[in-house]
């Protein structure tokens, strides 16, 4: 691991997050915090506990492994794989006490056929084609599920709203509550503990419907998209921080980095940087990212490589081996940079590798 490369979370702000959006829901209202993939990349044993001690109770994991992870620290809540997990793997959720998705009948008949009493959230595809049971058929996904419940705990159902980031895809994403709706008034005799279908867009953006949220991106004080506005006193908590290598004074005509894609038009101070594509920062971000020297912007020349990249810094004064450099941080989101390349603040912050620090 590259130890100049150096995430820092501050665990302060996402429980400042967490408890900025609980504030906005109706109180019966339960927030299931995403902390997959690693919580996003911020660190999943310690986000889930700072969670914990601000009074979450639900947790939502990429697959069984992750599950088990925040079992053995000490999190006692309801934590549900939204991931497949294979036969072979299915005892270690029914003896940790998980909950494990439904994406499938073919699916249900794997979990039903172990001949354990699984916890289970069944997903109802309502338009995004992804998993899930067709709620078009909504008689028989009612039936299904309700079979379901004669061998398997059924606690909740779910459904994932694909566009409810895009308000010129609201009739859509309308669509698919009315759709998750009609299923879920079918299941009334089950008494789900679990009725769930708003992201953090929706959440953001929609008025709430079923009894909890599936909270991901916006605990980590980060945008669904582009176009939706951000609570006042919601921010980011991972700062991305290494160090400049090398100065040095490009002369005129002189190129910089792979391909010359960069010659200087005069002579020019660049720093070089010790992060690259091999840590997760984009290599797209190549002649158009930024990055933070001494508390100025300075823009990326040439291109990213696996280690390095380069800065233009002719407009920094005093900029010198060792100094600090921000990645993420000091008001260059992940969401601007990630906007850059086409891509998503999301892939940012999971992409990012190197040393984390946690800090609470």
């Amino acid at each position: 691991m590259n130890v100049l490369s150096q995430i820092h979370v501050d665990l302060n702000a996402v429980k400042r997050n967490y408890l900025t959006i609980k504030s906005r829901l109706p109180y019966e209202v339960k927030i299931m915090a995403v902390v997959k993939n690693d919580a996003y990349g911020h660190g999943l044993t310690e986000v889930s506990k700072a969670l914990f001690s601000s009074g979450c109770r639900a947790f939502v994991v990429a697959n069984v492994d992750e599950g088990l992870a925040l079992k053995s620290c000490g999190i006692n809540a309801d934590v549900l794989v939204l991931g497949y997990t294979p036969a072979d793997r299915l005892f270690d959720v029914y003896s940790n006490g998980l909950t494990q998705s439904v994406m499938s009948q073919e699916y249900a008949r794997i979990l039903t056929d172990s001949g354990l009493k699984i916890k289970v959230h069944v997903a109802i595809d309502t338009g995004m084609n992804r998993v899930g049971l067709d709620a078009d058929n909504t008689l028989k996904c009612i039936n299904d599920i309700k079979d379901f419940a004669k061998y398997l705990e059924v606690e909740g159902v779910f459904t994932h709203l694909c566009a409810a980031d895009d308000p010129m895809q609201k009739s859509f994403t309308v669509g698919q509550i009315d759709r998750f709706r009609r299923v879920v008034e079918g299941l009334g005799d089950l008494n789900l503990k679990y009725i769930h279908c708003m992201n953090s867009a929706g959440a953001l953006t929609l008025p709430p419907f079923g009894n909890a949220v599936r909270l991901g991106i916006v605990l980590y004080g980060l945008k669904p998209s582009a176009n939706i506005v951000l609570p006042q006193n919601i921010l980011p908590a991972m700062t991305w921080k290494t160090s400049v290598c090398m100065v040095k004074t490009v002369k005129k005509g002189e190129s910089v980095g792979y391909g010359r894609t960069f010659i200087a038009e005069k002579d020019t101070k660049i720093a070089t940087v010790c992060v690259g594509y091999g840590d997760g920062y984009p290599r797209a971000l190549s002649s158009v990212g930024q990055a933070v020297v001494n508390g100025k912007r300075a823009k990326i020349v040439g291109r990213v490589c696996m280690n390095h990249f380069m800065l233009d810094v002719t407009d920094i004064p005093f900029v010198t081996q060792g100094d600090a450099v921000t990645l993420i941080g000091d008001g260059l989101t992940a969401d601007e940079l990630a906007d850059k390349t086409g891509s998503i603040g999301y892939e940012m912050v999971c992409n990012a590798k190197g040393v984390v620090k946690v800090e609470s």
